[in-house]
């Protein structure tokens, strides 16, 4: 069913309405985003104190701030600063990613799971991008919240149908044996960031709840209640060569030589600040003005993302896309390899999307065809599916799961 949204306070709601109002006066290119003569366009990255989140009466601006983000002129992607424990527990994970990935072969293939789509454990080379096998980083996938999502009270016949069936969300988590210190580092990180994600969640609600759009479902909770959040450990290989000079004017062509461009197929995804590793596994400071994260917004206008010193990132999925009725939107985004010989990069993302049984429902009075409206890949990068080719009225989001990883997984 349609989890309820909870009241915002009225001062909020007022300003919410006014932004949404105003969405017709938006600016002609994304907010935030400024050109340089010969650099990539920066985006100038929505910010959010951590202690916005939780006043019980966040000041107006708040949502603002949230339809600049992910409204259709953002980038989809804002900044959460002075989350508590947040930089200890980056600096305690992101290390162990060049570590995991320097591990024998025998000892990651024992962590690779293909029956889930390689959804747990290790992955390398699975993901096909514009075709071609993505070789460019490694992946470490685990739930944050559980090593084994608890199905006891369904019945040992029901919980083993289920596993089979819907593995990518199931299956239990790996961890490598030589690297005990990883899982609860691992399980640290993650479940910080969901539950920093549930309020960014609530701010979105009051969003949504100001549009207009009719009845819709909480993302607060569906990020609160699924018990199935996908941590993703990243580790980027370096490259000797980068194949673009960072000094380049970029016309949104950008060489994608770490992770071709892509859009998250789920609710909202946390990132954590990205840590650049150099060969003897010390943090490493790049001066490549072009390495590091890259979004595309509506107006084709592609941006460089980078997250502030201390500040967690959370990115709009397209299920959130469609069951806001289009008031959130996810954009495309890719990542660019630095310009430095030897060095790789780690983050952690932690995608938050529904149960395998959760109904991707539209909001009512909201058709198919105004969720697809930009959805339908006149304005994605080359090899990206669009929402309108995968999407479905009356899919569930383990239907529409599957049918994403088929398009990069085969």
């Amino acid at each position: 069913g349609k989890a309820p949204l909870r009241t915002p306070p009225a001062a909020v709601m007022l300003a919410a309405r006014s932004v949404v109002s105003a969405t017709a006066r938006a600016l002609s290119r994304p907010a935030g985003a400024r050109a340089f003569a010969s650099a990539p366009v920066e985006a100038d990255v929505v910010m959010i104190d951590y202690a916005e989140l939780t006043d019980p009466s966040p000041p107006p601006s708040l949502i603002g701030r949230i339809q600049r983000a992910y409204g259709p002129n953002g980038l989809g992607i804002l900044a959460v600063s002075n989350v508590p424990d947040y930089e200890e527990r980056r600096k305690a994970l992101l290390p162990l990613a060049r570590r995991l990935a320097s591990l024998p072969e025998d000892e990651l293939t024992k962590l690779e799971d293909p029956a889930s789509f390689y959804s747990v454990g290790w992955s390398h080379g699975k993901e096909v991008f514009q075709g071609k096998p993505d070789l460019a980083k490694g992946s470490f996938y685990a739930n944050p919240l559980h090593n084994e999502v608890d199905l006891s009270a369904l019945g040992e016949e029901e919980a083993a149908r289920l596993r089979k069936e819907y593995a990518p969300f199931l299956a239990a988590n790996r961890w490598p044996e030589s690297i005990p210190e990883l899982e609860d580092a691992f399980m640290q990180l993650g479940s910080l960031i969901v539950s920093t994600g549930a309020l960014v969640g609530r701010a979105c609600d009051a969003l949504v709840a100001a549009s207009g759009v009719g009845e819709t479902s909480s993302l607060e909770e569906v990020v609160l209640q699924s018990r199935v959040p996908k941590g993703r450990l990243l580790w980027y290989f370096p490259v000797e060569e980068p194949a673009a000079d960072s000094a380049t004017a970029f016309d949104g062509a950008i060489d994608d030589s770490w992770c071709g461009w892509h859009n998250d197929h789920g609710s909202l995804t946390g990132l954590c600040r990205a840590m650049f590793v150099d060969e003897d596994g010390n943090e490493a400071s790049v001066t490549d003005p072009a390495a590091g994260l890259y979004a595309r917004a509506r107006d084709g206008t592609v941006a460089r993302v980078t997250l502030p010193e201390g500040c967690m990132g959370f990115q709009i999925g397209e299920t959130a896309q469609v069951c806001s009725g289009g008031v959130l939107q996810a954009t495309p985004h890719a990542v660019r390899a630095a310009g430095a010989p030897g060095i790789g990069r780690a983050q952690l993302a932690v995608f938050m999307e529904p149960e395998w049984d959760g109904k991707m429902e539209l909001p009512s009075g909201i058709s198919h065809e105004d969720v697809m409206r930009d959805a339908k890949g006149r304005v994605l990068p080359k090899g990206v599916p669009s929402l309108a080719g995968r999407f479905e009225v009356g899919d569930t989001f383990g239907t529409f799961s599957d049918k994403t990883l088929k398009e990069y997984y085969g």
